[in-house]
């Protein structure tokens, strides 16, 4: 994976994968507006950084989890 210190974005090879796994899921943004997984790593970091330093995939789906918006 990426070093968690650098700023990630969503051609990062460990987040591209992400995004591929789960598509652009509706998520709850930090002001509780909608913004799909793809732009909220590109506008959120500490988001994007979480996500790298998921030690599991199942992390990185507990992460998604909270902020996804049910369907």
């Amino acid at each position: 994976m990426s070093s968690p210190e650098a700023f990630p974005t969503p051609e990062d090879p460990a987040l591209a994968e992400i995004i591929t796994l789960y598509g652009d899921v509706p998520l709850r943004n930090h002001q509780g507006h909608p913004q799909p997984l793809r732009q909220a790593i590109e506008e959120c970091p500490p988001f994007a950084h979480a996500l790298l330093r998921a030690e599991s995939p199942e992390e990185v789906k507990q992460i998604i989890e909270v902020f996804r918006i049910p369907e």
